[in-house]
């Protein structure tokens, strides 16, 4: 069984839920409640007691994702401060697994 099958498997239960490439408009997070609750770019709706979510740098530093409450100073600071250089990704397929049989 592969890597991707063994994730699939375990995530099997909320794979549906995961939405790739969806810019983000809004997070609201409700302590009150204990909830979070986004809106994408389309204006869907999702709510959940938390959230992942993956944003690019520069896509913070336009400040394009509206936050409630508002990020703090220092993290609006950081952000602000952040730099970052060009990468490229690198994908590596060996013969044979390298790590231990179960890690």
């Amino acid at each position: 069984m592969s890597n991707y099958e063994l994730l699939r498997k375990h995530y099997a239960k909320v794979i549906k839920q995961i939405k790739f490439n969806t810019p983000i408009a809004k997070i609201e997070v409700d302590d009150a409640e204990s909830k979070v609750q986004i809106e994408d770019a389309q204006g869907n709706i999702y709510e959940g007691a938390g959230i992942i979510c993956t944003v690019p740098l520069p896509i913070l530093k336009k400040n394009l994702i509206k936050f409630s409450p508002q990020l703090s100073k220092a993290r609006q600071e950081a952000i602000q401060t952040l730099d970052t250089a060009p990468c490229f990704k690198l994908f590596l397929r060996f013969r044979k697994p390298v790590w231990p049989e179960g890690a």
